[in-house]
């Protein structure tokens, strides 16, 4: 923005009012919001409004400026819309200036002694870094120091309002005031989810904390808003298609507001908040989500190899943590996508920081099990013994090789670690092998090697593929 034009914000607000342009009015306290993850919402709200007898026109304020109109769907008893204007664009010195391009405008300077003012009228030949003006056959730029030069307009072009506005060109048989449901979707709306989980090793218990993080990068305050959340890839045309929906579609969206806590909507799941929500304009807002203070979890550490290969040192292994979704267990609630950042304590009762990892969508009986890190304590050192190729001639070729993986432990206590050799394509069988193994699925063998606390088990097998 030009100093000229933020010098002029003043008097172009007054001249605003002398023209009888209302005041910027909020959005309907007591919406309903669906937010997305995918960065937009749907607004849904009932107004009262002066409906005229036959054809007239409704305005409405009131809106954001990121609304999209082709998504606006109206209802009101015996009201038909003919016609829908969305302007977006609201009353700035830099829009109000732009529309005067061409055209004569008073540019007011003042004495900074004397404080005397002389007027000047001055034809706005561009607007850009600054005003580029004509006046008596001269060429002006204009850089006022935002003290002494101002520009006053005589009117407020067609097209600009305080706020955006919604123009409706209707039909009506009535001809008193009654509600009008609005529906629509806006850009700059958006949620996430966000888990905070504090780790009790000794007891092997987690106490979970989710919050819902609202995001609303809109122009409007949402107050008192009824919110649900829905979770899920939902997939948006971008192009623009102009549509108004009456009647029927309006009524199908607006039954959303009846929706329990959580369900499912086609292949989303729905989360309605307890509570209305007041969310203003560019702000952003946590809300609690769920709550659980003593989740059974183990912690657990897994390795896995892709493929016959050897490594020159020993690798750590990934420190996971797991838990049962299920009442039982003290959840038992849908758990939208998000991400879990694990805390635990140290000896002094000190919180620490243990990681964090995203958490996919996991329903009422599933499972999680998730990544905190790299374990320092124990390792895993795989070695290709050999490998040689059975056949050398037509067909499908077979392999055999042969691997060790040297499990060490310096813990002081024994742990328990998930080995797994992946990579494991066409038919293939473990021939020979120091413990047995578990086919976890069609590409991966599993061991579940116990290592004692300051000891070394090594695991050796000897894998048989063809094709």
């Amino acid at each position: 923005m030009t100093r000229i034009l933020q010098a002029a914000s003043r008097a172009v607000l007054a001249g605003v009012a002398l023209a009888g342009v209302a005041a910027p009015a909020l959005a309907a306290d007591g919406a309903g919001l669906t937010i997305y993850n995918g960065g937009f919402g749907m607004v849904r709200e009932t107004r009262t409004v002066a409906l005229p007898q036959g054809v007239g026109t409704v305005t409405l304020t009131g809106l954001p400026a990121e609304m999209r109109p082709e998504t606006v769907t109206v209802r009101a008893d015996g009201v038909s819309v003919l016609e829908a204007s969305f302007l977006p664009e609201t009353l700035t010195p830099q829009a109000l200036a732009e529309r005067f391009v061409g055209k004569t405008v008073t540019l007011v300077r003042v004495n900074p002694a004397t404080g005397a003012e002389t007027r000047q009228p001055v034809e706005v030949l561009a607007v850009n870094d600054g005003l580029v003006v004509r006046s008596n056959g001269e060429i002006e730029t204009v850089r006022p120091d935002g003290t002494f030069t101002r520009l006053v307009f005589d009117s407020v072009p067609e097209g600009l309002a305080a706020e955006p506005t919604l123009s409706l060109r209707v039909n009506s048989r009535g001809g008193a005031a009654q509600p009008l449901g609005l529906s629509y979707l806006a850009n700059g709306l958006g949620w996430q989810a966000n888990y905070v989980g504090v780790y009790d090793e000794a007891r092997g218990v987690l106490s979970l904390q989710g919050w819902a993080t609202l995001e609303n990068g809109t122009s409007t305050d949402f107050r008192d808003a009824r919110v649900q959340l829905m979770a899920g890839d939902v997939a948006l045309e971008r192009r623009f298609a102009p549509t108004m929906v009456m009647a029927k579609a309006a009524d199908a969206m607006m039954a959303a507001e009846a929706a329990p806590q959580r369900e499912s909507v086609g292949d989303y799941h729905l989360y309605t908040l307890p509570q209305p929500v007041t969310l203003l304009r560019r702000q952003t807002k946590q809300v609690s989500l769920v709550s659980a203070a003593a989740v059974k979890a183990e912690r657990s550490y897994r390795f896995e190899l892709w493929g016959p290969q050897s490594f020159p040192q020993p690798q750590s292994v990934e420190t996971r943590v797991r838990f049962d979704n299920t009442r039982g267990n003290g959840l038992g609630k849908p758990l939208p996508a998000g991400t879990v950042r694990f805390y635990g304590q140290d000896k002094a009762g000190n919180s620490q920081f243990l990681g964090e990892n995203r958490i996919p969508h996991t329903p009422e009986g599933g499972a999680a099990d998730l990544i905190l890190g790299k374990a320092f304590d124990v390792t895993v050192k795989p070695t290709l013994v050999s490998q040689q190729v059975l056949n050398r001639g037509e067909g499908p070729r077979h392999v055999e090789w042969s691997m060790a993986y040297e499990l060490k432990n310096a813990k002081d206590q024994a742990v328990t670690v998930d080995l797994r050799q992946s990579g494991l394509g066409g038919e293939w069988e473990v021939i020979e092998e120091s413990q047995k193994h578990e086919r976890l699925d069609a590409d991966t063998a599993r061991w579940r090697v116990t290592v004692p606390a300051g000891g070394t088990v090594t695991v050796k097998a000897t894998v048989r593929q063809r094709g």
